[in-house]
């Protein structure tokens, strides 16, 4: 089992209902979360701090820049090789394709419950990292 206090985890999603929500599920977990709503301050915060996070949990659909572009900027700089990304959805099947090219841990599809969102994020906090898709330069999970 993960020993959660030692687990990082940032929540990027633009709905603040849904954001905080996903927040207190983790932190009664014993998850360490930071929240943004915003993929563009995200990316800002991991680059001041690159090592403060285990774990992202990033929505695919949001203003100005989603889920996938982030990754895209991830993947161009070389970014964070070791950090875990789940990712989250309304529109999973969406996502499929992207999972080995990008290498995230996980896709969760929204709505979802409690238990698949602590499974998820538990699953990926053991995950070790693994070898970049040839078609990717870095290691994404």
């Amino acid at each position: 089992m993960v020993k959660c206090a030692d687990r990082n985890i940032l929540v990027i999603d633009d709905s603040n209902i849904l954001r905080r929500l996903v927040v207190k599920l983790l932190t009664t977990e014993g998850f360490v979360c930071g929240e943004t709503p915003d993929a563009n301050e995200a990316l800002a915060l991991l680059r001041e701090t690159p090592d403060e996070y285990d774990c992202i949990l990033l929505d695919y659909m949001m203003p100005g820049m989603d889920g996938l572009t982030f990754l895209q900027c991830v993947d161009a700089e070389q970014l964070f090789p070791m950090m875990k990304i789940i990712m989250v959805s309304a529109s999973s099947d969406t996502l499929k394709p992207y999972k080995k090219k990008y290498g995230f841990a996980d896709i969760i599809a929204k709505p979802f419950d409690r238990g698949v969102l602590i499974s998820a994020v538990r699953r990926a906090c053991q995950q070790p990292v693994s070898a970049p898709s040839e078609s990717s330069s870095v290691r994404l999970h």
